[in-house]
């Protein structure tokens, strides 16, 4: 995968709750879920649906743009050799917005973190990629985004945010969601944790797993 050449070395996760971080840090963090506890996302027009097929089947990520043409998301979400994947910039995929094919998707040999390549350049801004080491900030909060379910056994697809807190680090993965109020669920794999610094809001990690079941600490 020649257009990521070089690209994926700056871009490191940590846990299934997924997170990323600088190459130099060891705080990161990603997890696999729509947002439980949060509310109707109207905003956010960098973080995306990603619709992903394979032999007939189907799922669904989410992601955020990090530069005109890259969608950051999990890594589980492209390993499972997906045929074709798209990019849908909205808050619901099933109302109007735009969808941009991917051309190329690749996933990090270790860590829960992936990349897909857009076809055109997004229409919105880029979020810029944390590289601060994130041990100073434990207990600070995060803001977590994602298209995935409500709670268990409940319907998602819609763009929802919600709020938590960085709460431990386990290895190169950060958990959230130990005192919640929000949580992420089945569908919100790949989705942003949103951190503040200097007034300048980044993507501090990627949504790589969660609890036992949806609403459950801990999120990664």
């Amino acid at each position: 995968m020649r257009l990521f050449s070089g690209f994926m070395t700056g871009i490191l996760a940590v846990g299934l709750t997924a997170c990323l971080v600088d190459p130099g840090d060891e705080t990161v963090a990603a997890q696999p879920s729509e947002i439980v506890n949060g509310v109707p996302d109207s905003g956010d027009p960098a973080t995306v649906y990603l619709g992903f097929s394979a032999n007939g089947g189907g799922w669904a990520c989410s992601g955020t743009l990090i530069s005109p043409h890259v969608v950051l998301t999990a890594a589980h979400c492209v390993q499972d050799d997906p045929t074709s994947a798209k990019a849908y910039f909205g808050q619901d995929p099933g109302k109007p917005g735009t969808w941009i094919n991917g051309v190329e998707w690749v996933a990090h040999p270790t860590a829960d973190i992936g990349l897909v390549a857009l076809q055109s350049a997004g229409p919105t801004a880029a979020k810029p990629v944390n590289h601060r080491n994130l041990v100073p900030y434990k207990g600070q909060k995060v803001r977590i985004v994602g298209f995935g379910a409500l709670g268990e056994n409940q319907g998602g697809g819609t763009k929802y945010q919600g709020t938590s807190t960085l709460d431990e680090f386990d290895g190169d993965y950060f958990l959230m969601g130990k005192n919640g109020p929000s949580w992420t669920c089945y569908g919100d794999s790949g989705g942003p944790a949103f951190m503040t610094f200097d007034g300048v809001e980044y993507v501090a990690g990627v949504t790589s797993f969660g609890g036992g079941q949806c609403g459950q600490f801990p999120n990664g």
